[in-house]
């Protein structure tokens, strides 16, 4: 009995402190809930969970509660808004203010948990609504056209759809709501008590007290003459700045000067000559031709960090991978610790955060983490593979495979009859195999076990789709190996991969002339056509998802959702563009004069200079 009565006095008081882990707001976030709560914007109903996502009528709470400390009238609404599933009167005043509109018939789902872009787009209304915030910022910011503000990049950002996203550029730069991290926004990520609270603080005191409110640092933007020859790089996902026509002079020739959206002018001495300014380096091309290449990469002070460089694989905080021109192998420079490791067969991002690499004067494979520290030794075969969240599948010497995640850990060991099939490539824990006996491709799904076939070729895309052929009809494939987009059955002749989009171009061949291709079409990772004839030529992916093509002088951009973004029409022709920092970098050519300019994605010119 004294058994049982311990066991439940055990049970009772570790049920205790979960529950006060939950009623009680994270570390992180604890002080500005408690200012919040001083001030009253605050809704007590989230004692028994902070870290709980927040609802649709929740967030109405906060909206109202925060106008109220403004001093903004709500109690001149008229009632006629009507939702067949609430009566909340916060939501009916958010309703007929504009801040939230309904989910269509008749309904609001007050229940129902936001997402982070919601958020955004919901509090920039709140603030746009009631004081005069959003107008100063646009008079005060050169680039505020038609409530553009200027764009920021984030590593996710082709995840925001089109609906939000100058107002989570509005609520970026004026500090109410930043990433998850450096580089993210989790625009589709859920949105808790403690963190609506902490941002409706910042929401108010940007109205009543905005020296209060740590903002981000401007967004910069260089020169006409460094910007014509920075050019995006498909390794490191930065720069590099193409100057080799210059480099005869035997100097780099290079003072970049940057410019933000409020008129002042930052020289190299104060930003250094690394673009974007919060990178340490910056690859600069010095020579070129066929087979022929060299680099060296410079540092903020305008330094050689590394000469003779053949190409740049990476950048990674003070990290650089880099292929020596003197021997052609790899090796990572470290500017902390001065280091040069090295040198190595190869070193590639792996996914996840991962780096595979093979040393010179090795037969096998090991995994780097994001700082370059082994954590799986080099003992694998080479067909291992890329890490798809946070899993992959590694063949051992003795020829069974292991499925192990980005700590090294062992998860699964498993063999496969090699007589039967040769390993072709290996992505998360999906393998494509070859059958020996038939030539033809297979799916092996090792975490489940399952095999399957019925396709010639298959490739894997950089989002862990496959593409498949088989009898010269093509397919795309989701992770599992369901059928997701059949070409054939479609009318489209053939399927690509849109490299950094999630999407894939279909299209068909001009029957009458085989050399031509018809406009592309674009579907989804679900096959979904999401936007169709677009032009074959002069297209390029920019950040956040975005792509521009010109056709008949017109910029046109659109999302990674395929909706329309803006368009460009300039005043001559339009010779060129490309993406720097969100915006476009448009030469333009008029009665034979040439100009360069920055340009919005929506279609707006930037006046910077």
């Amino acid at each position: 009995m004294k058994k049982l009565v311990s066991l439940f006095l055990t049970v009772v008081m570790a049920s205790s402190l979960c529950t006060f882990s939950f009623a009680s707001p994270s570390n992180w976030a604890l002080n500005d809930v408690n200012t919040a709560k001083g001030l009253g914007i605050y809704n007590s109903a989230f004692e028994d969970n902070f870290q709980k996502p927040i609802t649709r009528a929740e967030f109405c709470s906060l909206v109202v509660k925060t106008l109220d400390k403004w001093e903004f009238n709500t109690s001149g609404t008229s009632n006629t808004v009507k939702f067949t599933d609430t009566s909340d009167s916060n939501v009916i005043k958010c309703a007929e203010l504009g801040i939230v509109s309904g989910v269509g018939n008749g309904k609001f789902e007050p229940n129902s948990p936001i997402t982070r872009e919601q958020a955004g787009k919901m509090l920039y209304n709140t603030i746009d609504k009631a004081t005069p915030v959003i107008s100063d910022y646009k008079k005060d910011n050169k680039t505020g056209v038609n409530g553009v503000f200027l764009p920021h990049v984030f590593s996710d950002g082709a995840k925001i759809h089109n609906w939000a996203r100058n107002e989570i550029y509005a609520m970026y730069h004026l500090g109410v709501m930043l990433g998850t991290d450096s580089e993210n926004f989790s625009p589709l990520g859920s949105y808790t008590r403690e963190q609506a609270v902490c941002t409706f603080l910042r929401l108010y005191n940007t109205y009543k007290n905005p020296d209060s409110v740590s903002k981000p640092d401007a967004e910069l933007y260089p020169d006409l003459d460094t910007a014509g020859k920075l050019n995006p790089s498909f390794n490191t996902n930065r720069y590099y700045l193409d100057a080799y026509y210059v480099w005869n002079t035997g100097e780099y020739n290079y003072e970049p000067k940057y410019y933000d959206g409020f008129g002042n002018t930052y020289t190299s001495s104060q930003k250094g000559y690394v673009y974007p300014v919060n990178a340490k380096y910056l690859q600069v091309l010095t020579s070129s031709g066929a087979g022929v290449a060299q680099s060296v990469v410079l540092n903020k002070q305008g330094d050689e960090a590394i000469s003779d460089v053949y190409d740049v694989e990476d950048i990674n905080g003070d990290n650089v991978v880099y292929i020596s021109n003197n021997d052609h192998s790899t090796y990572i420079y470290n500017s902390s610790t001065g280091e040069n490791n090295g040198p190595y067969n190869y070193v590639v991002k792996a996914g996840s955060g991962m780096y595979k690499f093979k040393n010179s004067d090795a037969d096998y494979v090991g995994y780097f983490n994001s700082n370059f520290k082994e954590v799986i030794p080099c003992v694998y075969k080479d067909v291992s593979g890329t890490f798809e969240n946070n899993l992959t599948v590694l063949q051992k010497q003795d020829n069974s495979f292991i499925i192990v995640n980005t700590s090294g850990q062992i998860l699964k060991s498993f063999k496969l009859d090699l007589s039967q099939y040769t390993v072709d490539a290996i992505d998360g824990t999906n393998m494509i195999l070859k059958d020996n006996k038939t030539g033809k491709a297979v799916l092996y799904r090792a975490y489940s076990q399952k095999y399957v076939t019925g396709y010639g070729t298959m490739s894997f895309t950089s989002n862990g789709c496959i593409l498949a052929t088989t009898n010269g009809k093509n397919y795309l494939l989701g992770m599992s190996g369901q059928l997701v987009f059949d070409a054939y059955k479609k009318g489209y002749d053939s399927i690509s991969e849109i490299q950094n989009t999630g999407c894939y171009e279909v299209y068909k061949f001009n029957k009458n002339n085989w050399s031509k291709i018809a406009p592309y079409d674009i579907i989804d990772s679900n096959g979904n056509v999401i936007r169709q004839n677009v032009p074959t030529f002069d297209r390029k992916v920019g950040e956040n998802g975005i792509t521009a093509y010109l056709y008949n002088n017109s910029i046109t951009t659109y999302d990674s959702y395929g909706k329309d973004i803006g368009n460009i029409s300039g005043n001559g022709t339009i010779k060129d563009f490309k993406f720097i920092n969100g915006l476009l970098l448009v030469n333009i050519t008029n009665n034979g004069k040439e100009s360069v300019k920055y340009y919005t994605p929506t279609g707006e010119e930037v006046n910077l200079f």
